[in-house]
């Protein structure tokens, strides 16, 4: 999908952000499966951030670490664009297809309130 660019609104530039960190995620989750099909059950028990098993295999570290990363942007991207105040009506109407784009597509929106410290 092409970047948004519409004039001086701060929205269209929070939901190419968004966009991109969404899809990267996406592109890293993909692997899971067959992570786990290679390696031992015993191999692969980080599950969490901030619980790392360093005995875990090297390749699912390698991954868990980076989904942790990219997880971490896409919050950060969503804190924007909830935080977003669209500058034109054409910017409104962008961010609302853009939350029913996600929505449709399967994917639910973070409790923000919930995770407000973690940011």
């Amino acid at each position: 999908m092409r970047p948004l660019s519409r004039g001086n609104d701060p929205t269209y530039q929070a939901i190419d952000a968004h966009r991109k960190a969404r899809a990267a995620a996406d592109v890293e989750i993909v692997k899971n499966d067959d992570l786990e099909a290679a390696i031992p059950k015993d191999k692969r028990k980080t599950r969490r951030h901030d619980e790392i098993n360093e005995s875990d295999d090297p390749h699912w570290l390698a991954h868990k670490n980076a989904l942790f990363a990219l997880f971490g942007e896409e919050m950060n991207a969503t804190c924007e664009l909830a935080e977003i105040v669209p500058t034109s009506s054409q910017g409104m109407l962008a961010l609302l297809a853009y939350v029913t784009e996600v929505e449709q597509a399967g994917d639910s929106w973070p409790n923000l309130a919930e995770n407000d410290n973690d940011r």
